[in-house]
């Protein structure tokens, strides 16, 4: 057993020193402009931990997740609607992870003091979650499938619906039509 945990940690050796490059560089670049290898970035800038912004985070028209992404809010529900129905869903590590890994992201970008990230567009903060969305969304759809008739008509129309308005939105603010206290 010894052994071959040391040999796992000898073959994995190569690919920590790999991924560890990346903060290397940073330190590297930080100790020449700053003359140290650590920095906190964001001086003046912090949580509030007490108060995070969780509904405004999700709902606001200024970078509220569902506002800018309805798509989230439908891969969400077909997330919920699968794991309802299918019990094996309920116990899948990975997608417990996953969904863990949404509270947490959601708390901490609510509780952060620019909860709203910027002038991007829409909640880049949550950019992270992809694949737990999208696989939220298949969910949902393949039980849309099953139910068939309406159901996978309404599934269908309501994903095409969410794609539009996001694609109209994008032109919108690309083009700066959006009043100045919603764009920044």
């Amino acid at each position: 057993w010894r052994r071959k945990l040391l040999g796992g940690l000898v073959r994995a050796v190569p690919w920590l020193a790999v991924g560890l490059l990346p903060l290397v560089a940073q330190a590297a670049t930080w100790q020449a402009m700053f003359g140290t290898p650590l920095l906190f970035s964001y001086q003046g800038e912090g949580f509030t931990w007490g108060r995070p912004a969780l509904l405004q985070t999700l709902f606001s028209i200024r970078r509220g997740l569902l506002v800018w992404s309805p798509l989230v809010a439908l891969a969400c529900a077909g997330l919920a609607w699968a794991m309802a129905r299918r019990a094996e869903l309920r116990r899948d590590d990975l997608l417990l992870a996953g969904l863990g890994a949404l509270g947490a992201l959601w708390y901490l970008n609510s509780a952060w003091w620019c909860w709203w990230f910027g002038w991007s567009f829409g909640n880049r903060a949550f950019i992270e979650l992809t694949p737990v969305f999208v696989i939220g969304l298949a969910l949902g759809l393949r039980e849309a499938e099953a139910a068939g008739g309406g159901v996978r008509r309404a599934a269908l129309a309501a994903t095409l619906a969410c794609v539009g308005f996001n694609l109209a939105l994008m032109v919108v603010y690309d083009l700066r039509l959006l009043p100045g206290w919603v764009a920044r």
